[in-house]
């Protein structure tokens, strides 16, 4: 778990570089790249803090803001997926 960590890290640094004096992942604003990484982040940030990373964190609030994203959430009372936030890599 800890190796699958560092490799999110990896990812999220390529995301971070991307993102780096932009909004979206394209230059032509909001795209379909955005929502399929957008997808990933939302489920890989359980594993991998987004903090470390302020272009990519501003980016997802941005994205999750999005009136679409929001409803395609799980609805209260509803099953999911990760029933915790964080999940941290065992230790030792």
């Amino acid at each position: 778990m800890k190796l699958e960590a560092a490799r999110l890290g990896k990812c999220y640094a390529a995301v971070e570089a991307r993102l780096s004096g932009r909004d979206h992942l394209l230059e032509g604003g909001f795209s379909a790249a955005d929502v399929a990484v957008g997808q990933a982040v939302y489920m890989s940030r359980h594993f991998a803090p987004l903090a470390p990373f302020p272009a990519m964190s501003a980016w997802y609030a941005r994205i999750t803001a999005r009136d679409a994203f929001r409803k395609a959430l799980p609805t209260e009372g509803e099953a999911r997926l990760y029933t915790r936030d964080f999940y941290p890599a065992w230790e030792g």
